[in-house]
């Protein structure tokens, strides 16, 4: 019954953990004390089919009152994993999904250290910073600020497919 868990939940798999190629999918809110567990998937493959089976489960076990009475929470704060969100769609299908801002910022960072992308090391730092200010921005319209200055960044400029 935590208002929390009726709002936003994160779902973040974690690798293989062992031989058996075992995923561990847990259904994390936050609370006054840190993450509050609502739930764990425990499952052997991480396909678009199996984990819709998957989060059906977890939405019976939980029953029509889970996510403080909503049934479903206002949003899924997911990794870039699309089998997940494809899932999460089918199960919980008015809840928002939003991909997590540390793994979008992991996704730039590869693709700046991504060699085909000819990015020099010497940039990519630069390069990030400009994104992690996007990412941050507080209002829609500071967001407009910073992009339009890094749209006219001549570093950026550099590179047009990283702006893009």
């Amino acid at each position: 019954m935590l208002r929390e868990a009726g709002e936003m939940v994160f779902v973040d798999a974690t690798g293989c953990v062992d031989q058996l190629n075992t995923a561990v999918i847990p259904f994390l809110c936050a609370g006054p004390a840190g993450a509050v567990p609502l739930a764990v998937l425990f499952t052997s493959s991480q396909d678009e089919v199996t984990l819709t089976k998957g989060f059906a489960m977890v939405k019976d076990a939980l029953g029509h009152s889970a996510f403080c009475g909503r049934g479903e929470p206002q949003s899924f704060i997911t990794d870039n994993c699309d089998a997940e969100r494809k899932a999460l769609a089918v199960t919980w299908p008015t809840s928002q999904r939003f991909l997590c801002i540390f793994h979008m910022l992991q996704q730039v960072w590869r693709w700046l250290l991504n060699s085909k992308n000819g990015i020099q090391k010497d940039h990519r730092q630069e390069l990030m910073a400009g994104m992690k200010a996007l990412m941050y921005a507080e209002t829609r319209e500071n967001f407009s600020e910073v992009w339009e200055k890094f749209q006219t960044n001549s570093l950026a400029m550099t590179y047009p497919n990283f702006i893009r």
